[in-house]
């Protein structure tokens, strides 16, 4: 109808009005969407802020291991390890909750390597803190318990990638790369602690510093692709929260929108 005709001009008015009612409507579901969005990665990141503290905490740690840097003294890398051994620890029990939940045995005991191996590491760093070497004077204790937690580590990843692969899962990218990072940090801690057996680094005119080092770059490489799976990890729990079906109401609504605009509107503003 012509806004020269009688009742054009109202007609016009009323077109512009419902156009501008459903661009309201499409921004506010934007809106909602982004809200929506950032309140599911928020969730994502505080659950996966253990793991991202355990490799930063490994990171900065693993500078006070350099003789240079620390001149012998590993008390404030081995503090910094055991803060980030906790965060690991408490990553582990996140993962093995759940599965004590569902009360399937080979879950459960696969979660349960990450704890044990995750106790190790705890208890290993203690050894490298001059002061319980001093009262406990065991040579080598703390690296053997560090052989013993990465073994552990790479049995329980390797468990995992197995359960994957017989079930036929299809994981995310993310997810293979978390994995991947976390068995490639895994196997260089394990190489740094054999480096750093007493064998290796005691001579009989001190400490060999070249070999120390040796071992701790090792614990740095670690340590990075500690904080590659946490990143990867983090990506993959954000999209797998994304993936989860919509409910029945808010496919109806999208359905709405899209093929309907103008009932989608006169619901919106009646």
């Amino acid at each position: 109808e012509s806004l020269d005709q009688p009742g054009g001009e109202t007609a016009g008015r009323c077109h512009n009005s419902k156009h501008k009612n459903f661009q309201s409507l499409l921004s506010n579901c934007n809106r909602q969407i982004y809200q929506l969005s950032t309140m599911a990665f928020s969730q994502v990141f505080i659950s996966s802020f253990p793991t991202i503290a355990m490799g930063v905490f490994f990171v900065v740690g693993t500078f006070y291991f350099y003789p240079s840097i620390s001149g012998g003294d590993f008390t404030i890398g081995s503090w910094l390890y055991e803060a980030g051994s906790w965060c690991f620890a408490i990553s582990a029990l996140q993962s093995l909750i759940p599965t004590i939940k569902d009360g399937k045995i080979i879950p459960i005991l696969n979660s349960s390597l990450y704890l044990f191996a995750a106790g190790g590491i705890l208890a290993g760093t203690l050894w490298f803190m001059p002061n319980v070497q001093a009262k406990h004077p065991m040579d080598g204790l703390g690296q053997k318990l560090y052989t013993f937690a990465t073994i552990t580590l790479i049995c329980a990843l390797l468990w995992d990638m197995s359960r994957l692969l017989l079930v036929g899962a299809k994981p995310l990218l993310a997810q293979v790369l978390a994995m991947l990072a976390a068995l490639g940090g895994a196997i260089c801690f394990l190489i740094g602690a054999i480096l750093m057996y007493p064998v290796y680094i005691v001579t009989e005119t001190g400490y060999d510093v070249v070999q120390i080092n040796k071992g701790v770059s090792f614990f740095m490489a670690a340590s990075w692709f500690f904080v590659l799976h946490s990143i990867c990890k983090t990506t993959a729990i954000y999209q797998y929260s994304n993936m989860q079906p919509a409910s029945e109401k808010e496919v109806q609504e999208k359905e709405l929108i899209e093929n309907n605009p103008e009932q989608a509107v006169a619901e919106e503003t009646a």
